[in-house]
């Protein structure tokens, strides 16, 4: 990707700023806007010219260094996200981009994109003008949540993920080699009796979830199948998704040792022959995944 840079250029404080053009050629669309203005910068001092002067800190989202005005957005064209969480792709190739520093009369220019900060740090030092600690970002973890709120955003989280998982046993089904219903005829084909076919069938199924009877190995050799994700990988699901919202409305804590002996005694069922098992009909492998890429189409747009 190639962009045109529009950023403004002030030697320090005192001195009249002005903006400057600047070229930036093959342009990965998975650079991040930092890391995009550094190979200006790499650029700007093989040629001999004095680099562009910008904050930056931990590149992770957190500090907020990154303070820029990006085509008039503060920090950006995202929404909710830091500059340096900003990825090229979010512009068009051949854009002209517009770079401007913090704009504020408490907040001078230090030098090119580069603010001076004093104002709000003296702030934060004198602990600010309310009654609370104002020194550092409040943990995310910290801040009160009602009970009604959490257990709907758990429950909506739940349903994303069983949604998902149900969308992938579908997709799975269209294939035979993705299919534990042909892992286990192909085990109790071994056998020539009922005896012999169920025996074989319980190995077969231990070897793809519990791994013998150690306990130290399960999924070891999981497998991504359509009807073991139905049977097994989603019913673990939501048996976890049930047992964490009794606790919530409860108010006890997650027993881990507990879940843990339910879980176990869930596998031990699930491996042996003569707990069946549904599978679900193949279907056809090019339409089904239209439809889902269809269905996920906005997820992964919002993702962009």
């Amino acid at each position: 990707m190639n962009f045109t840079l529009k950023i403004w250029r002030q030697k320090d404080a005192k001195s009249k700023g002005a903006f400057e053009s600047y070229k930036v050629e093959n342009i990965s669309a998975d650079t991040s806007f930092l890391e995009m203005l550094d190979i200006l910068n790499n650029n700007l001092i093989h040629e001999g010219k004095e680099p562009v002067a910008f904050d930056h800190d931990c590149r992770e989202g957190i500090c907020g260094m990154c303070s820029l005005h990006i085509d008039g957005q503060a920090h950006g064209p995202s929404q909710g996200a830091t500059t340096c969480q900003i990825y090229m792709r979010k512009f068009k190739d051949g854009a002209t981009i517009t770079i401007e520093p913090w704009r504020s009369a408490a907040f001078p220019v230090i030098k090119d994109l580069v603010v001076n900060r004093s104002a709000y740090d003296q702030i934060l030092q004198a602990g600010g003008f309310i009654s609370v600690r104002t020194n550092s970002v409040p943990d995310a973890n910290a801040i009160p949540i009602s009970q009604a709120d959490a257990e709907e955003a758990m429950d909506a989280a739940a349903r994303r993920m069983t949604g998902l998982l149900a969308d992938i046993n579908l997709l799975t089904a269209c294939h035979p080699e993705f299919s534990l219903e042909r892992w286990i005829a192909a085990a109790r084909g071994f056998g020539s009796d009922n005896a012999s076919k169920d025996y074989y069938e319980t190995n077969a199924r231990m070897l793809i979830s519990v791994w013998g009877d150690s306990y130290h190995l399960t999924d070891y050799a999981s497998r991504t199948w359509s009807g073991m994700i139905s049977t097994y990988y989603a019913p673990r699901w939501r048996l976890f998704i049930e047992r964490v919202m009794e606790a919530a409305r409860t108010g006890r804590m997650f027993d881990h040792e507990a879940f843990d002996r339910e879980i176990r005694d869930f596998e031990c069922r699930w491996a042996d022959a003569s707990h069946p098992l549904t599978f679900p009909e193949a279907g056809d492998a090019v339409r089904t995944a239209r439809e889902l890429a269809s269905k996920y189409k906005p997820l992964f747009d919002a993702e962009r």
